[in-house]
């Protein structure tokens, strides 16, 4: 992995990722958390493509401007971008989500990567 690295994911939005249906409001338009799910997935990808199958990355923090709502049948273009990597083993990303032209949201995240086994054991 090497700052710079991009990946761009499409993702199809449906009833099951409205607020509505999440919770997280009242309208049948794509929530928050689904967003931030489908910015998570785009850079967990990233990663994923280099690292030892004993590895995986966890995310750790994301700040998220959700600005235009989507609706249900929409495609959203997620465009995950690394920015930094900090002791090799945290990574720093930023994040555009686009209905078209039209940005939908934004996002800086953070993911760390973990082994998994001594994860899990630590729980």
């Amino acid at each position: 992995m090497k700052i710079g690295d991009k990946l761009y994911k499409e993702f199809l939005v449906l009833d099951k990722h409205s607020a509505k249906n999440m919770g997280s409001g009242d309208l049948e338009v794509l929530s928050s958390p689904c967003l931030v799910a489908f910015m998570e997935e785009t850079s967990r990808d990233l990663l994923a493509k280099n690292l030892d199958t004993k590895l995986t990355s966890v995310g750790s923090h994301i700040s998220l401007d959700h600005l235009t709502a989507s609706k249900i049948g929409t495609n959203i273009k997620v465009e995950v971008e690394l920015r930094n990597i900090e002791k090799e083993k945290i990574f720093y990303f930023e994040i555009l989500a686009l209905d078209g032209e039209k940005i939908v949201g934004k996002a800086k995240h953070t993911r760390v990567l973990v082994n998994k086994e001594k994860f899990i054991e630590r729980l």
